[in-house]
């Protein structure tokens, strides 16, 4: 069974009307250790090419990191197993929304747990209900403004569909 990063992955490499309408929005915290290298490696080849990856491209810049074996090993089973699917795009598009909420909302309170406990030095817990409100703000908005920032950020054009 597939997790939902794997299947966001995949989709990134394979699907570029999926791929313009999703960056934007994934963020490089939302994915742990593996599914980091290979997030980066697809983000940054889309950055570079404007166009979604190949397995060959994901490989090769895999293999210019500097990475102990044990994540290389990991991220290069991962690159292979991200083999094209069939793929209701509605669903899709929906979980991933889901999947982006939901690790934003567990992150910001990984991080007011931190604040509360004192191991983070640059805030204050005056900054708890900002970050917990913007947690809870992530959705897919597709908007002008949020258009210039995917540009800014990527340098591609991208489509709202």
């Amino acid at each position: 069974m597939d997790r939902i990063e794997k299947t966001i992955l995949r989709n990134l490499m394979h699907d570029e009307v999926y791929m313009r309408q999703v960056l934007p929005f994934l963020r490089p915290e939302y994915f742990n250790q593996s599914d980091l290298i290979v997030y980066r490696l697809i983000a940054d080849f889309i950055g570079s090419y404007n166009n979604c990856p190949t397995t060959e491209a994901l490989d090769i810049a895999l293999q210019k990191k500097n990475l102990n074996e044990t994540d290389f090993k990991a991220a290069a089973e991962l690159i292979r197993e991200l083999q094209p699917t069939e793929v209701n795009a509605d669903w899709l598009l929906t979980e991933t929304e889901r999947f982006c909420k939901d690790k934003a909302v567990y992150n910001a309170i990984l991080k007011s747990i931190e604040i509360i406990d004192g191991r983070d030095k640059k805030h204050t817990t005056e900054a708890l209900p900002s970050i917990l409100q913007e947690a809870l703000g992530v959705g897919f908005d597709r908007s002008e403004e949020h258009t210039s920032e995917f540009q800014s950020r990527f340098g591609i054009s991208y489509a709202v569909f």
